[in-house]
């Protein structure tokens, strides 16, 4: 049954957007039109892959998210959890800009990586040349947690805890170009973790995670800050990707949400 100006009761769609797209749309206060059909057909895309109820991201870009304020509306199945601001950084066309000193952080979003599967995605184009710094990351505060960082100028990679405490790196050699954006993941399980850039595998770690209680997810760390922009963010609860899916992700990414980044 159809009641006034496309709205169809007992379906998914609302005056011929996705439910879940439209939804979005009234809580970030989304208006370009442009930026309605690429977050419509990325919802769509996810759906369809069977990951949107594990899933939720924040689209960083301007047009995409809230263009004002210091709140960053999340998008996805498992829940809303908004991203809050500190220090102000800069909103772009191509995502916010961080300086090395502003992170995003959420509240209520936790998991613990020694006992339960997650996944990491980014959207980056990092302007640091020398120092190691954090992109991404679910984290208790200290060293425990999991982590998506660039390592040096030239490798994106992913850092865990293991049970003796001890940090293990794993890297994709020759990932990263100054100022040119990829396409990351990382995928963790509590015995078996690796990293993906612009699909690229890395070596497979088997660290067995320590217990890291419940940790939180944020953009950036305070000792290890991101310097560049960062167009999106996504958690995925209880689901280690595997390469195709994150494949079939940056696929979908770079025809919807990504369109204009040019990523590979």
């Amino acid at each position: 049954m159809y009641l006034g100006l496309g709205l169809r009761l007992g379906s998914s769609t609302v005056t011929g957007f996705d439910a879940d797209a439209a939804a979005y749309f009234e809580r970030a206060t989304i208006t370009d039109a442009t930026a309605k059909n690429q977050i419509n057909a990325f919802v769509k895309g996810v759906k369809g892959l069977g990951l949107y109820n594990s899933m939720v991201c924040w689209p960083l870009r301007s047009t995409q998210n809230a263009s004002s304020g210091a709140t960053q509306y999340s998008l996805g199945g498992y829940g809303v959890y908004n991203g809050a601001l500190v220090g102000d950084p800069t909103r772009g066309a191509n995502g916010i800009v961080f300086d090395g000193s502003k992170i995003m952080t959420t509240s209520g979003l936790l998991h613990n990586p020694s006992t339960t599967s997650s996944s990491l995605v980014s959207v980056v184009s990092s302007s640091e040349v020398s120092n190691t710094v954090v992109i991404v990351e679910m984290n208790n505060g200290s060293a425990a947690g999991v982590r998506i960082r660039r390592d040096t100028p030239t490798k994106y990679g992913i850092s865990v805890v293991n049970s003796g405490g001890a940090q293990e790196v794993t890297s994709v050699t020759n990932s990263a170009t100054i100022n040119v954006f990829a396409f990351l993941a990382g995928s963790f399980s509590p015995s078996q973790q690796f990293a993906v850039a612009d699909g690229t595998q890395s070596s497979i770690s088997t660290a067995t995670l320590g217990n890291a209680n419940t940790v939180s997810f944020q953009l950036g760390l305070a000792a290890a800050n991101f310097t560049g922009t960062n167009a999106f963010a996504s958690y995925f609860a209880s689901t280690a990707l595997t390469l195709a899916q994150t494949e079939s992700l940056r696929s979908l990414y770079k025809t919807t949400l990504g369109t204009g980044l040019g990523l590979p």
